[in-house]
């Protein structure tokens, strides 16, 4: 990742996701809601860099990286999940190497999208949340249903990476 932002989203990213919790949540909207991991978590993470993104500006980064998603990082799950199927170590091995494609699949769709970061801020603390909220109100509108709960998983892990 040549560009600073990029690599403070990676690292965002592999924070965020780093508690079982946030993984259950985003695996869970993932699959149910069809939710874009990544994206969301962008979105997190802009709220956090005090950048508020609104329903049509995700449409548009969302349309940006549709392709990337839909002609690599699915059918890398799917083959993921399908040797899942074949318990034999070889298969397993290959399930393994598809998993590594995979991540550094969402690694490159995470690098595209902190080019879509400008303006980005410092927010108060007291401000955080608000700004994470918005944010995962405006990625909800593209269609996964969000809970509060799913919110409340995210803005406590946040707060668990701010104390350390």
């Amino acid at each position: 990742m040549a560009d600073g932002r990029a690599a403070a989203l990676w690292d965002f990213a592999v924070a965020l996701y780093g508690a079982p919790e946030v993984q259950h949540t985003c695996l869970t909207l993932q699959d149910n809601e069809g939710a874009d991991v990544p994206l969301l978590i962008f979105a997190i993470f802009a709220g956090t860099r005090g950048r508020t993104l609104n329903e049509q500006g995700l449409r548009d980064i969302d349309s940006a990286i549709s392709d990337w998603r839909s002609d690599v990082i699915y059918p890398l799950r799917h083959a993921r999940r399908a040797l899942r199927a074949y318990p034999v170590a070889d298969a397993q091995s290959l399930r393994e190497s598809v998993k590594r494609a995979e991540l550094e699949a969402e690694r490159q769709q995470l690098e595209t999208l902190a080019g879509f970061l400008t303006g980005e801020t410092t927010p108060r603390p007291s401000d955080l949340a608000n700004f994470v909220r918005e944010n995962m109100r405006a990625y909800a509108a593209l269609g996964p249903s969000i809970s509060e709960d799913d919110v409340t998983v995210f803005l406590t892990r946040l707060s668990e990476l701010s104390d350390q």
